[in-house]
């Protein structure tokens, strides 16, 4: 469900007794535990919101998301949909384009490596052969059995790039 249709049953049910101003869009995707979800084309979409004569965006927050295409519309970034109801009803924003983060600090990636994994002897075979003889790789088997740890790993038994 997007976050505007959400928005809007909220009104309906009478759980957002304000109005909400028309020059406000809201942007993203509702999961079910109600965290708003970036989709795809976030900043052409803030871009058309602020040619069609919105003022505001409520759009999902994306700590790597380019603050420096945003002039002249204020965007306010929010995690929650809870997020969204208490900045509706006058709270604070957690930041928007007019206050911007002053450091955000990227995602921390773990380091996994191939080398690491114990067990699946016969899958790690198989990917040091695909490796080897740069064959292609298709991996099937029941849910959390270690495929995605095996994708995840692989590119660091493969040769660096020159």
């Amino acid at each position: 469900m997007y976050i505007a249709m959400a928005i809007g049953i909220l009104k309906v049910k009478g759980k957002l007794e304000q109005s909400i101003p028309s020059h406000i869009a809201f942007l993203g995707s509702l999961s079910l535990d109600g965290t708003i979800q970036s989709v795809d084309g976030m900043l052409p979409a803030i871009l058309a919101a602020k040619k069609l004569g919105f003022q505001q965006v409520y759009a999902p927050y994306d700590p790597t998301f380019p603050f420096q295409y945003l002039q002249h519309i204020d965007c306010v970034f929010v995690q929650t949909l809870d997020q969204v109801m208490q900045c509706l009803h006058g709270q604070p924003v957690l930041f928007s384009t007019n206050h911007p983060p002053s450091a955000v600090d990227p995602p921390q990636k773990t380091h996994r490596d191939f080398e690491h994994i114990i067990g699946h002897d016969y899958a790690k075979y198989a990917l040091e052969v695909a490796a080897a003889g740069e064959h292609n790789v298709l991996m099937i088997g029941p849910p959390r059995c270690g495929k995605s740890l095996l994708a995840e790993t692989f590119p660091t038994i493969l040769p660096r790039l020159s």
